[in-house]
């Protein structure tokens, strides 16, 4: 495993073009981008890639996205990432990110107050998530995904026991043009609001043919 003291403990990408298959990246540690950190002016396609057990002492355990950077990921797996203290301990991204047939379980955070997004953390992005699976996965807001300030369009994904303190699968904050066609919500929970979904000043959002089983806010709303 690797160690870097700021970025990409794993890889860290800048200003080139990366295609990766049928690898793992595993156990690699940095402030930013525990296994890998995507800079500014690149473009990363992962397929058939197992992305687990990074740490970040801030965000992006599994895979940092700056700003002007684009990741593409298929056929793969994000499990046991933990930001400690930061956001979205599977990825965070700042560029654009597209996710096709991938799965996300039990990534993390060690800090009960990370604000978001165990799985993926988008902010003033592009999400795409295409058959995407999300289990057990937890973060402050949005067990599974956080979205702020981000266009985002999640179709034909499941979304299963999933955990936060709002949003237990997905928190939507300040976000405008948000979809989320032909989705599962399965007994995903939340301590306050939204077990599955939780929207705050959000213009857009658009939920059509999905269907929501048994989730559960425990005390207030949702």
């Amino acid at each position: 495993a690797g160690v870097s003291t700021e970025n990409g403990g794993g890889i860290y990408v800048t200003a080139g073009i990366i295609d990766m298959s049928d690898s793992t990246l595993s156990g690699n540690v940095a402030e930013y981008g525990g296994n890998m950190f995507v800079d500014e002016g690149s473009e990363v396609t992962l397929d058939n890639v197992t992305v687990e057990s990074g740490y970040t002492v801030y965000s992006g355990a599994g895979i940092y996205v700056e700003t002007g950077a684009t990741l593409y990921t298929s056929n793969s797996t994000f499990s046991s990432n933990d930001a400690s203290y930061g956001y979205g301990s599977g990825i965070f991204s700042y560029g654009t990110y597209e996710s096709t047939d991938d799965t996300f379980t039990d990534n993390y955070s060690t800090n009960y107050w990370t604000y978001s997004g165990g799985a993926i953390f988008s902010s003033s992005s592009d999400l795409l998530v295409s058959g995407g699976y999300f289990s057990g996965n937890y973060g402050y807001y949005g067990g599974a995904i956080y979205i702020t300030e981000s266009t985002a369009a999640i179709e034909d994904s499941t979304f299963e026991s999933n955990w936060a303190p709002e949003g237990g699968a997905i928190a939507i904050y300040y976000a405008d043009d948000v979809t989320i066609d032909g989705s599962e919500f399965l007994t995903n929970s939340a301590y306050y609001y939204a077990g599955a979904i939780w929207s705050y000043a959000s213009e857009n959002v658009a939920i059509t043919d999905s269907t929501f089983t048994e989730n559960e806010a425990t005390f207030y709303y949702g």
